[in-house]
Formats: structure tokens, C-alpha cells, sequence
């Protein structure tokens, strides 16, 4: 069950990345994407992870968090913006891609 609530909402994510970008960032739709963000981040701090998903849960959590900050500067730049947030958001989402592809080699290990 965790591992479907964290693919659904790291499809999401895609979603509204692509979203605000084919909007030419627009602010209205980045403060959506924003909004879902923060309850993405409320709700996943709800729920206790297997054992086995610790790491990814920690890493999506991080990942989320950057992205939210990462955003806000976006937004009030109203331009995408090079800062030590978007380099640590970038060095989050790498760490949540190889936290992912842990987890699944794991997984089809069993």
C-alpha cells in the first residue's frame, strides 16, 4: 500500500511539473502546484513507512520539501532561478531516484 501511495504521488508530481512549465510558469498555476505540494508533504508525514521503505520515505519527504522552497523562489523571481535551494532541490531528487532504484532492486531481489 505505501509503495503505491509514494508512486502516485511521485506521478503527480510529474504532472504538475509539466504543467507549470507548459504555462510559461505561470504564477497562479505554481501556486497550485505549490499548495498540493505542502498537503503531499502533510499527508506523507502522517504515514509510517515499512522497514523496508524508511530511506525512500526520508528521501521523498526531503525531495518534497526542497521542491516546495525551490518553487517559492521561482515564483517570486517570476523566472526560474539558479540558487543554492534549486542545486540542494536537484541533489534531493537525485537522492530520491537512487533511493527508488535501491528499494526496487531490493524488491525484485526477494
Amino acid at each position: 500500500m505505501y509503495l503505491e501511495l509514494l508512486t502516485t504521488a511521485t506521478a503527480i508530481q510529474q504532472d504538475l511539473v509539466t504543467a507549470y512549465t507548459q504555462t510559461d510558469r505561470l504564477a497562479e498555476v505554481g501556486q497550485y502546484f505549490r499548495a498540493l505540494n505542502m498537503a503531499t508533504v502533510l499527508f506523507f508525514e502522517q504515514v509510517e513507512p515499512p522497514a523496508a521503505c524508511r530511506e525512500v520515505h526520508t528521501a521523498f519527504l526531503n525531495w518534497q520539501k526542497l521542491g516546495q522552497a525551490a518553487l517559492a523562489e521561482e515564483i517570486a523571481a517570476g523566472e526560474p532561478v539558479e540558487t543554492e535551494t534549486t542545486r540542494r532541490y536537484v541533489a534531493a531528487s537525485q537522492e530520491f531516484t537512487r533511493a527508488m532504484a535501491a528499494f526496487a532492486e531490493t524488491v525484485q531481489a526477494v
